[in-house]
Order: structure tokens, then C-alpha cells, then sequence
């Protein structure tokens, strides 16, 4: 399960690799990410994702590595379990699914980073 901090800005690494450890070339492709509350997994369009992101640009495409970068108003959110899918476009307009997982909203314990002694 995927942990974030509320408040925190967040950097969610993945690797994209194939069955037999090799890395998928992102080159071309596009990454998204959705997050949603359970009420609205089987809704058939995105309009009530809570987040949702699209990555084109790779910190190691050929490797297959890509960061979707959450700023802290995105996880501005109640303390709860949400889920959240990664799907991959390919440059052929394939669509796979590589993660579906839920992901826990903590609260943050800092509420002020100035004042932090």
C-alpha cells in the first residue's frame, strides 16, 4: 500500500519493466495516474478523481523510469485509504494497467513547518 503524508509534497517513482525484469522503453508514451475514493472506482469516466496526472516526460525513459510529483495542495486530503491505478499509453495507443493499489492518507503531525523548533 502507497503511503502519503497530507500536506507533504510527494514524489511517487516507478520502474516500468516487462515479466522478465526488462525495462519497457517509455519513449513516445504517455503515464497516468488516478486517484479516487471507493465510491467512484467503477464510474466510467474520471470526472470524480480526486487526483489525476499525465506524465510524457521521463526521468529515464530507455530504463523505463518515471516520477509523478504530487505539490502539497494535491495532498491536501482527509486522513483515509483512497486507491489509485498507473496505466500506460504506448506509442501504438495501447492502454495497459501496470498498478492498482489503495493508498493511506496520513495525517501530517506538523501543522506549520515555520514554527518547527
Amino acid at each position: 500500500m502507497l503511503e502519503l503524508i497530507r500536506w507533504d509534497d510527494t514524489i511517487i517513482t516507478i520502474w516500468f519493466e516487462w515479466l522478465d525484469w526488462a525495462p519497457i522503453n517509455l519513449t513516445g508514451c504517455e503515464v497516468y495516474f488516478t486517484m479516487k475514493n471507493i465510491d467512484d472506482i467503477d464510474e466510467r469516466d474520471d470526472s470524480t478523481a480526486i487526483i489525476k496526472k499525465t506524465v510524457s516526460s521521463f526521468d529515464n525513459a530507455v530504463w523505463g523510469i518515471v516520477s509523478i510529483e504530487l505539490d502539497n495542495q494535491e495532498t491536501d486530503l482527509e486522513p483515509w485509504v483512497y486507491f489509485y491505478d498507473v496505466q500506460l499509453k504506448d506509442i501504438s495507443n495501447k492502454i495497459m494497467s501496470i498498478q492498482k493499489q489503495r493508498v493511506k492518507v496520513i495525517q501530517d503531525v506538523t501543522k506549520d513547518p515555520q514554527l518547527a523548533y
